[in-house]
This record gives structure tokens, C-alpha cells and sequence, in this order.
């Protein structure tokens, strides 16, 4: 059995993890969270209500655990959230942490304002004497179903990002050749299930569904569809504008931040958990037939 604590599970992540987590009987989940979480509970977790500034809430909550992974991300906070939570891990003997990462290469992280705060997180992580690992996904494949009929249901929260197939159009970053990996939440869930049956963690676990360029996506979109797409470019220079242009919108920027990561090569991530595990993860072309395909 392993006991796998999740902080921040009321995330649609936190809670596509802690559903994958209690899909197998081996594991015993325990959920920390500023709130109840009865649909958790009612599948079998231990939810504890936690005060993250208070070292002995977090430190009675992660009694008995093993793996801590942190789904927290909260912009200005994020340092000191993880500072009481490795505290805490070492207070109470927890072996393994995982930060609130599951983003693109590393590298991103220093072009993405939202991210800055991530180099001081890492810090602490690396100086901390705990197991951990950064989970990297590139991605999410979600996004692609963004404005289908019941795909608000899914555990994100959708917007078109570069392809939006309802309208049937795609905006793509440089040249559209660019390699991007797309991993489906409900796979992420699943994967960092598996990895936490790993006797041993690598210091970044990746993984992904499938690897294309945004060219290549809206061929698939096309022959799912069966319509053709209104595809426009855009340059690096012409990004760089629009970041300037949204320097007091924070998603906004974050957005047009995103696109020069992938127009810099660092939307594609390796999939070491891809051979490590046992998982097969939805394709592209499977996932927009799901949501896109005539039923």
C-alpha cells in the first residue's frame, strides 16, 4: 500500500489525480484542503481541512504518508505555501514530494512572468532532503474540446488555446512546425498514480499522449470535422508585440508567454512515465473524436 497525500485537490488536477489515486485499491489517499471535499470523500479519501500558515494542522495531516504532491499554485504565495509544506513533510517522515509543477520543459518557466517564483520553489525543493520530482506533461490535450457539447463537465476549466475547433480556426505560433506534446488531465491523473508505485523517482518525470506540431493538430481537426480551418501565423516578433501590448493583463500575458515557449522549441516533453509505466494514454486524433466526431 502506499499513502499519498494531495494538497490542493480541489483543482480540477488535484481531483483528476485523486481520482486516479483511489482507482486502485493499493493506494490510501488522504486529500489536504482549505475546504470539504464531500465528492472525495464519498469515493473513499481522507479529507483533512488544513490551514497551510499552521505547521502542526499540516504536520497532523500528513501522518503515516509517503508521497505529498502539491497541486497548490497560488501567484505570491507560492514560496511560502511550500516552505510549510516541506516543513510539515519532514515534521511528520514523508518521503517523497512532488511540486505544484506539471507544465512544459523547464526552461518555460523563465520566460512566463506567472512563474517566476518557481526557481525559489526549486530551491527549496532540491535543499529540502526529500525524494521528489517535477511532473511535465506539456500541453493539456483538453483544451481541443473546448465549446463541444458537455465537455464543461471535465474536470478543467476550457478556452480555445491556439486551435478552437468549434470555431473552426487556429492561431499558431511561428511556423506551426514547432513539436508540441498534449496529455488528456484525466491521463496526468493516472500517470502520477503510477509513478507513485515507482520504487524510485527520476528528478523530472514526463508524459504525454502524443507529440505533434499545431500543423499537423488541425489536419487531424479537419479530417474529424470534415471542414476546413481558418489558419493564420503568427511570428515571434509579432507575440512579443501582443505580450507588450497585454503587460497589464495577467492571463493575457501569460497566454502570448506560453505561445514563445512553444515558438522556442519547449512545448515537447521526453515521456520517461510513458515507458516506465503501464499507462496508454489518448491520442490526438482519439481525443477529437470524442468530442468533434459525428455522432
Amino acid at each position: 500500500m502506499v499513502h499519498i497525500a494531495i494538497a490542493g485537490a480541489s483543482s480540477g488536477l488535484g481531483d483528476s489525480i485523486s481520482r486516479a489515486v483511489l482507482s486502485n485499491p493499493d493506494n490510501k489517499l488522504t486529500v489536504l484542503t482549505r475546504g470539504r471535499q464531500p465528492q472525495l470523500t464519498s469515493l473513499g479519501a481522507n479529507v483533512m481541512v488544513v490551514d497551510y500558515t499552521s505547521m502542526p494542522s499540516l504536520t497532523a495531516a500528513l501522518s503515516g504518508v509517503h508521497t505529498l504532491i502539491s497541486c497548490v499554485w497560488a501567484p505570491g504565495s507560492n514560496l511560502a505555501v511550500t516552505q510549510s509544506l516541506l516543513a510539515a513533510c519532514k515534521a511528520a517522515g514523508v518521503k517523497r514530494y512532488a511540486p505544484s509543477e506539471f507544465a512544459t520543459a523547464g526552461l518555460a518557466n523563465k520566460s512566463i512572468a506567472l512563474y517566476a517564483q518557481k526557481d525559489d520553489v526549486w530551491k527549496l525543493v532540491r535543499e529540502s532532503g526529500l525524494e521528489y520530482t517535477a511532473f511535465r506533461l506539456g500541453v493539456f490535450m483538453n483544451y481541443l474540446s473546448a465549446g463541444a457539447p458537455g465537455a464543461e463537465q471535465q474536470a478543467l476549466k476550457l478556452f480555445p488555446v491556439v486551435v478552437d475547433v468549434k470555431a473552426r480556426t487556429a492561431t499558431i505560433p511561428g511556423t506551426g512546425e514547432d513539436r508540441v506534446s498534449f496529455t488528456a488531465i484525466e491521463d496526468v491523473g493516472r500517470f502520477v498514480e503510477a509513478a507513485c508505485q515507482l520504487e524510485k523517482w527520476g528528478v523530472e518525470s514526463t508524459m504525454f499522449g502524443e507529440t505533434w506540431s499545431y500543423k499537423e493538430v488541425v489536419k487531424l481537426a479537419e479530417e474529424v470535422t470534415g471542414e476546413t480551418f481558418d489558419v493564420k501565423y503568427l511570428s515571434r516578433e509579432e507575440i512579443s508585440g501582443r505580450i507588450e501590448e497585454k503587460k497589464d493583463d495577467v492571463m493575457g500575458k501569460f497566454y502570448e508567454e506560453v505561445l514563445v515557449a512553444i515558438v522556442d522549441g519547449l512545448g515537447e516533453v521526453k515521456g520517461e512515465l510513458n515507458e516506465l509505466t503501464d499507462v496508454k494514454p489518448i491520442g490526438v486524433k482519439a481525443f477529437l473524436e470524442k468530442w468533434w466526431g459525428k455522432k
